[in-house]
């Protein structure tokens, strides 16, 4: 029994293995699982990376976009009250340096973030001196954004369209030009026998006085805004014209706009009496204005009245003077783009 016994388990056939064992695809499957897995996180994490790349560049590039459209309002407000700043010192991008940037003029110290700046071309167009071509290049941290810009001039409070030096009311709205934000400066006076220089620039002032044989001598194109009064007297001159020049070399302008009560201003006035010789140009449409008593005006004076007496000799070719652009309107934005 026991010899069948060992016999019979002697003789057991040995177990197959089954069809469709599959632990050798498994592994490799896992395998290759494991790999591809590996591939997506690789990926994803350099996408990542790459995006946190890519970040500060987009920042910086729409950032230098509005770095751009500041440098334009600078521009616009130039125009308007430095206007002959401005166009003493045009220039066309690539090829002339800026007309102004963003680290030349205090009023930008402070206001752009770190490591932004913009330059600021400004060209008049050479048929129609009424449109100025604006290039901006800003810069935030290395990148670069170059804007350009149309603007025309609004239309001006008066025109001459006949050039005889009568000016005419402009057909359309009521125009209103409030002062710059320049820092008063009180009285500009020059005394009897006295010579004093101003300009290049825009100033503000109460009053404007030239005594007799006083002389105001002017070292650039000069905007006085004053509030109250410009009086100009007995044998003063006032930016004189050189021996052997036929107009003076820079350009006058007085703008006394219009205040009200409000401001502590009832009245305005413009004098040029008794011999006085005035080269420039006056706009005061609320002031009673009088030129008397054989003074000589090279230029402009418009007033809400123009009184003209005695043996005064007006010199019409001063309107060559024109209407300065820091005294304009405003500008408007033509067109604009990259």
């Amino acid at each position: 029994m026991r010899s069948g016994a060992r016999r019979s388990r002697r003789h057991r056939p040995v177990a197959a293995a089954l069809a469709g064992d599959d632990r050798g695809v498994a592994f490799v499957v896992a395998v290759l699982s494991i790999a591809v897995l590996f591939a997506l996180v690789t990926g994803a994490s350099s996408l990542a990376s790459g995006e946190a790349r890519a970040t500060p560049f987009w920042r910086d590039a729409n950032e230098a976009f509005y770095v751009a459209e500041s440098g334009l309002n600078h521009c616009l407000w130039k125009l308007k009250y430095e206007g002959t700043e401005v166009e003493a010192n045009e220039g066309e991008y690539g090829v002339d340096p800026p007309t102004f940037t963003s680290e030349s003029e205090d009023e930008s110290q402070g206001v752009l973030p770190d490591g932004s700046s913009y330059s600021v071309w400004v060209k008049t167009d050479e048929t129609d001196s009424t449109i100025k071509h604006v290039t901006v290049l800003s810069t935030v941290n290395g990148r670069s954004h170059l804007l350009r810009a149309t603007l025309r001039q609004e239309r001006q409070p008066f025109f001459d369209p006949d050039g005889d030096g009568t000016a005419e009311e402009d057909e359309g709205e009521e125009t209103q030009i409030n002062f710059p934000p320049l820092e008063n400066q009180g009285i500009l006076h020059v005394t009897a026998g006295e010579e004093k220089k101003i300009g290049p620039g825009s100033y503000l002032f109460d009053e404007v006085r030239v005594d007799g044989h006083g002389t105001l001598l002017l070292e650039g194109d000069t905007i006085l805004y004053v509030r109250k009064k410009a009086t100009f007297s007995g044998n003063s001159t006032t930016n004189p014209i050189e021996e052997g020049q036929t107009e003076p070399t820079y350009d006058l302008v007085i703008y006394i706009p219009p205040l009200t009560e409000e401001d502590g201003v009832t009245t305005q006035s413009v004098t040029i009496s008794g011999e006085a010789v005035f080269n420039g140009f006056i706009y005061a449409p609320n002031a009673e204005c009088k030129v008397t008593g054989n003074s000589e005006v090279y230029g402009m004076v418009v007033g809400d009245s123009v009184q003209v007496s005695g043996a005064t000799n007006y010199d019409s070719s001063g309107q060559s003077i024109g209407w300065p652009a820091s005294a304009e309107v405003d500008y408007l934005v033509e067109s604009y783009g990259d």
